[in-house]
């Protein structure tokens, strides 16, 4: 699974600051700011959580986790 996101949205969601630490040059490695990133290319799913809502991603993630074998088929049964 990939989270696909810009480094500015991570930035605008990190409640503990690293981006900013990063920035200001006291924490070294962080993927995209110090760290080059590199997207991966064999993904099963890529989720753009700019786009897509989190109850969407978790959706995707079970649908997928479900094509892939992982998760048995959700059974529904019908209300009486």
């Amino acid at each position: 699974m990939h989270v696909a996101t810009s480094v500015a949205v991570c930035e605008s969601r990190d409640t503990k600051g690293l981006y900013a630490l990063a920035r200001a040059g006291e924490l070294t490695g962080l993927t995209g700011v110090s760290d080059p990133y590199e997207e991966p290319v064999d993904a099963d799913l890529v989720l753009d959580t700019q786009e897509v809502g989190a109850e969407e991603c978790a959706d995707r993630i079970l649908l997928r986790l479900t094509e892939l074998g992982y998760l048995e088929p959700l059974r529904r049964t019908p209300c009486v």
